[in-house]
């Protein structure tokens, strides 16, 4: 017979809290992490626990998810009704803070590394039949293996579709709030961030059914926000979170999600991209398609990032023979391209007439020394 024991607060996740938990059984005791998600009455709890058992419970093991252990249903203060999946514990951190702390000592490949582990996560659901449905970097966790490398896996998949859109309960009992609760702050906010910032096109579409916006499709645009947002290293303005995002005059920073489904004809120009190659380039406009069908599937994009060579862009080239540079302003659709003041007209007129005098009064010294000399040679009287 197996026991739990909840042994302390970790933080409020997206759908209820998460807790530490002590499994005990026969085979020893083992630390958990539980989800605790409120649900309306007992049924609605017992029929959510028997769908997440012969569901995401025989999930075969993959190294890429935090793997669930058991489900259960819990009774707080005799009126609450918990669901409660149990999940192997993992100690690391989110992906988002794991990039802001590393990402000056992260190299190219180590980019494409933890790219092709998030695609192997979302390819291994995606086969089972199953969509993550809220992909962000903050159910996305940094472990190490048992070899010591730093390892991706995700977590909270499969539960939007199962208990719908995470909202959180508003708290006007200020006095309550714990010293853990004031010290996970820019944590939860940051959780509320990537909420708005890494949702799709689709999800912005009241008209659509919930399941709708929790399809594989939708998989594959955060995906491709999360690559983008972090090897672009975009950060939210006064925030420590990494988000993807476009400046909109007169309406601060709007997800790329909600500004693609108002503005579908749109193209982002080489200004979007400042950070990221060429080809790496291409395969996010594939991923970040407005049109859900012409995303590519999780498989076929990760096909893709295998035979991209680099990531992001070498090192800025400050040689001469370099015609153009990158420009580093923000991309601000609206915006017309800043035009060449006349003062720097006027000056640049100056300097060509003036390399333009200069060359003909060259060529005219050349041109009098080439004719004195034939006149001399003219001149010369020859032996008969």
């Amino acid at each position: 017979m197996e026991s739990f024991i909840i042994q302390e607060k970790l933080r409020d996740g997206f759908f209820g809290a998460e807790y530490k938990l002590q499994e005990q059984s026969w085979k020893g005791t083992k630390l958990r992490t539980v989800k605790m998600i409120s649900m309306s009455n007992e049924d609605e709890a017992k029929c959510s626990r028997d769908v997440l058992k012969n569901t995401l419970l025989q999930l075969p093991k993959n190294e890429h998810i935090v793997r669930l252990k058991n489900v259960l249903v819990r009774r707080e203060n005799f009126t609450e009704i918990f669901l409660c999946p149990v999940y192997k514990n993992v100690e690391g951190e989110f992906l988002n803070d794991y990039i802001m702390n590393r990402h000056l000592a992260m190299s190219d490949t180590a980019y494409k590394v933890f790219f092709m582990h998030l695609m192997r996560g979302v390819v291994f659901l995606h086969s089972q039949g199953y969509s993550h449905g809220f992909l962000n970097p903050y159910n996305i966790i940094v472990t190490r293996d048992k070899t010591g490398t730093a390892i991706l896996k995700l977590t909270d998949y499969g539960l939007a579709k199962m208990c719908g859109a995470p909202v959180d309960k508003p708290n006007d009992d200020s006095s309550s709030e714990t010293t853990d609760d004031k010290e996970n702050a820019s944590e939860k906010d940051g959780r509320d961030l990537a909420r708005v910032y890494y949702a799709s096109p689709e999800t912005h579409d009241t008209e659509l059914s919930w399941l709708r916006r929790c399809c594989t499709s939708v998989d594959i645009f955060s995906l491709g926000l999360i690559m983008y947002a972090l090897t672009e290293h975009k950060i939210l303005p006064n925030t420590k979170v990494l988000a993807g995002y476009v400046n909109y005059p007169g309406y601060g920073s709007i997800s790329i999600g909600k500004f693609r489904y108002e503005n579908p004809s749109v193209n982002f120009d080489q200004k979007f991209y400042s950070r990221c190659s060429a080809e790496f380039r291409r395969i996010l406009k594939r991923l970040l398609h407005v049109d859900p069908n012409a995303r590519p599937s999780a498989s076929l994009a990760q096909q893709l990032l295998e035979k991209c060579a680099n990531v992001r862009t070498a090192e800025v080239d400050t040689r001469q023979s370099r015609k153009r540079k990158r420009s580093s302003a923000m991309f601000e659709p609206l915006m017309s391209p800043p035009q060449p003041s006349c003062m720097g007209l006027s000056v640049r007129g100056s300097v060509r007439r003036a390399s333009n005098s200069q060359f003909v009064r060259r060529a005219s010294k050349r041109f009098k020394t080439v004719s004195n000399s034939l006149q001399k040679r003219n001149s010369l009287k020859l032996p008969s």
